[in-house]
């Protein structure tokens, strides 16, 4: 006599997954699969070739200015004595100098200061520098100085001026 656990029979579940019915079904439709999965990867890398990369990230942060009133603003008529003896009044020039140096070395500052001297040949293309003749040297694969061309091709519709991103 065999002792039964369950009071009901063993039933299978309606709503189950059979997998070899599932790839079935995918191997039937594998070339529809293919298709389209040839398509949008066709697509994306030839949005991603043709789209010209522009990354642009810049930020310069300065204190708030306040108006230094009182002991510091009096101590400040000394110059550099406080200083001397390593106190800091908070009235000094120095974050300014920083400030200034900051903007001095981003990029919008060089960029601008780039087209408006019209050095961009010399940065872009400059190979090296000729100690004896005091003349900067410019890689011809570049730049044709004779000419005054650039040498490099132009992929996918860019520029052939390069930027100086």
């Amino acid at each position: 006599m065999q002792k039964t656990i369950h009071n009901h029979p063993y039933e299978p579940y309606e709503d189950e997954i059979d997998l070899r019915e599932l790839f079935s079904v995918l191997w039937a439709s594998k070339i529809l699969l293919v298709i389209v999965t040839l398509v949008f990867t066709s697509t994306s890398v030839i949005y991603a070739l043709v789209t010209p990369n522009q990354f642009q990230a810049t930020a310069i942060l300065a204190p708030a200015q306040q108006n230094s009133r009182g002991i510091s603003s009096a101590l400040s008529q000394f110059g550099g004595l406080p200083s001397l003896a390593g106190i800091n009044i908070g009235g000094s020039r120095d974050g300014d100098t920083r400030i200034a140096l900051e903007v001095m070395q981003s990029r919008s500052f060089i960029e601008q200061f780039t087209k408006q001297s019209g050095i961009i040949v010399e940065v872009m293309a400059a190979k090296g520098w000729n100690s004896d003749s005091k003349r900067l040297i410019l890689d011809r694969d570049i730049y044709d100085s004779q000419s005054r061309k650039w040498m490099r091709s132009s992929p996918f519709a860019r520029e052939v001026t390069p930027s100086l991103w």
